[in-house]
């Protein structure tokens, strides 16, 4: 099986991707094998991973484009009753140095019988080391996606 340009299932390179981003690429690989039957090695779930990285903060960065201009397309559908939208900042070491490293958490809510409200469906986050400008739209689109999607 091919995984280059072109090639390749996209669901299946979904599904590879998922131990890439979790553990090393030769343990995902390890991980790949045992729970897909997929053999592929590291150093090729490296590049997919990356190749699915690419098209994904493509995709980000459109949206976020698209939200500052003001430009976000319409709903198609009704959207959740609520949308939790929360903040937090870490510090975490990269580049042998201490960096704020902001967390946004989208989750969409509905109101229940008893007035109150109820988290419903996976909630979503994006993590950031980017200034808080670029994260806040960041995390503007990404609400927007689980509003949405909900």
């Amino acid at each position: 099986m091919g995984f280059g340009a072109g090639a390749g299932e996209p669901t299946l390179a979904e599904q590879l991707c998922r131990p890439a981003v979790e553990t090393p690429f030769n343990r995902g690989a390890a991980s790949a094998q045992a729970l897909l039957a997929a053999a592929v090695d590291g150093e090729t779930l490296r590049r997919l991973t990356d190749g699915v990285g690419s098209v994904a903060e493509a995709a980000e960065h459109a949206a976020q484009a698209a939200g500052a201009a003001g430009r976000m397309p319409a709903p198609t559908g009704p959207g959740p009753a609520g949308l939790l939208v929360a903040m937090a900042e870490a510090m975490v070491p990269t580049d042998r140095a201490w960096h704020a490293a902001k967390v946004g958490l989208c989750q969409a809510l509905r109101r229940t019988r008893a007035g109150t409200w109820a988290r419903t469906g996976t909630p979503d986050a994006c993590v950031g080391l980017e200034a808080r400008q670029r994260l806040d739209a960041q995390d503007a689109a990404q609400g927007w996606r689980v509003g949405r999607a909900s």
